[in-house]
């Protein structure tokens, strides 16, 4: 997509807030999430028309930045429901499509591994055809990662009132247990199995091997920082302990899957292709997971080698420019670099996608914050009640502990309940300290409800709002029997 860029600087208040009004007005206004301006490159701010095309619906309409830790995406309500409609008449029609799609995603993951694999090569030496390539390819895993949202329970659901059958609530338990590998077991698997098969190792070859395991929304962590973790984490393995750690792991996913597959055999024709469904839902949101992690690697190394080509390292900040506009060439960014540098100094940028715009209205930012914060304040102040989806049952008393990036991580204790708009790997440390896990966005095959289940603690998905009304140290009961989560006592100023 190839946006306009506006420089909008003497706009009043009442102008910018009441422009925001209007985008909002038919659309569904979700709380800021913090989402680092390091991840937005590869943003939603460059989805292309082409997620149009994949599932001829509505696009996302608009995309917002305030600062370099605040973004969010303002959806058209429209735009869910037409997701869930158009996969589950495709799904009605024929119910291996989701395989389709899931195979389509599967060469899109290819693309990434093989320019991952190839990375520091003379394979990659041309920069931009390759981020041009790297750039289609993320943008279709996101695109494709729809599909795993879409079947999540709300199309299940959709999907058995049509067939009129009845389904119990054991089939949730058992069609969601995690059979095959997940991301974080692919991710411990990947260093193990390169300890066993080395005697002599080379942490700085494993650094690289797993570089993609340590970038996130937060950022990319360089690769002296990434060998430090993993020669903190393996000290003292040899091949003997990997191999005997390897064969504990593939003996633990051998048993789950035989136990996955007697319970599958004893289904109905129906339900074993909805059980099916359940499984591709989660392979996709953990596979895109690994793959975005390949891509956010090789996309820095590509931007970085571009604007180095360009001899723009030292005065363009590669953060804050979009694909679309590296692309654009050396004589553009120096035409715009001034603004560039302050997209997220205090700015509110919107991606229009109906007009084809990016509007930057610079010195803004700080408005749109306190226009969010009073937006929910005013919607949550009385809120002693919040619902949302069971990802694992259970029930939980305890302080409240809000994490939103790795900056938060020293402050959590053991025991209490963790609070977060999604989790991502980088979380599981702390899931595995918390008594339970409360989330704003997610469904039963989101990252914490698969990780919740692995760990047995409770966790309720898909609040909407959770962040947004419980503090540090708010005392909450979490009824994750019946997706219920009670505030009892809010903590003192």
């Amino acid at each position: 997509m190839n946006s306009q860029l506006n420089y909008i600087l003497d706009k009043e208040e009442a102008q910018v807030i009441s422009e925001l009004e209007i985008i909002r007005s038919d659309r569904k206004l979700y709380p800021l999430i913090r989402s680092p301006k390091s991840f937005f490159i590869f943003s939603l701010a460059n989805i292309s028309a082409r997620f149009q095309d994949l599932f001829d619906i509505p696009k996302p309409l608009y995309f917002l930045s305030v600062d370099e830790i605040n973004m969010n995406c303002i959806f058209s309500e429209d735009t869910f429901s037409s997701i869930f409609s158009f996969v589950f008449e495709q799904t009605v029609k024929d119910l291996g499509y989701p395989k389709k799609l899931h195979k389509l995603f599967k060469t899109q993951t290819d693309v990434i591994d093989s320019l991952y694999r190839n990375l520091n090569t003379a394979s990659l030496i041309d920069h931009t055809l390759n981020l041009t390539n790297l750039t289609k390819a993320m943008l279709s895993i996101g695109e494709l990662g729809w599909i795993a949202v879409a079947l999540d329970k709300v199309l299940f659901d959709k999907l058995i009132k049509h067939h009129n059958i009845k389904i119990s609530n054991n089939f949730w338990k058992q069609a969601t247990d995690f059979v095959v590998t997940s991301m974080d077991r692919k991710n411990k698997i990947t260093v193990l199995e390169y300890l066993k098969n080395n005697s002599s190792i080379d942490w700085g070859f494993v650094a690289k091997l797993t570089h993609y395991q340590f970038t996130n929304y937060s950022g990319i962590k360089n690769l002296d920082e990434v060998e430090a973790a993993i020669k903190k984490e393996y000290l003292g393995y040899d091949s003997k302990l990997a191999t005997q750690e390897l064969e504990e792991i593939n003996t633990g996913i051998a048993n789950n899957l035989s136990l996955y597959n007697d319970w599958h055999k004893k289904l109905s024709d129906i339900e074993k292709a909805l059980a099916d469904l359940i499984q591709i839902g989660i392979k996709i949101r953990d596979d895109r997971k690994i793959a975005q992690g390949k891509g956010f690697v090789v996309g820095k190394y590509l931007v970085d080698n571009i604007l180095k080509s360009y001899g723009l390292s030292n005065r363009v900040d590669y953060k804050t420019l979009t694909v679309f506009e590296i692309l654009k060439g050396k004589d553009w960014i120096l035409e715009n670099h001034d603004f560039l540098n302050k997209r997220f100094e205090n700015s509110f940028n919107v991606n229009d996608y109906e007009n084809c715009e990016f509007k930057s209205y610079l010195g803004k930012g700080s408005l749109i914050l306190d226009y969010y914060k009073k937006v929910f304040e005013s919607q949550n102040e009385l809120s002693t009640e919040l619902r949302g989806n069971t990802a694992f049952a259970g029930k939980v008393v305890g302080r409240v502990r809000v994490v939103f990036s790795g900056e938060d991580f020293n402050t959590f204790q053991t025991g209490e309940i963790l609070v977060t708009s999604m989790t991502r790997p980088e979380f599981v440390p702390l899931m595995k300290k918390a008594s339970a896990v409360i989330t704003d966005e997610g469904g039963i095959t989101c990252h914490a409800a698969i990780v919740s289940r692995e760990l047995k603690i409770p966790c309720i998905i898909g609040t909407r709002v959770v962040t947004q009304i419980l503090k540090d140290g708010d005392l909450v009961e979490v009824d994750a029997v019946n997706g219920v989560v009670k505030i009892l006592e809010k903590a003192k100023e």
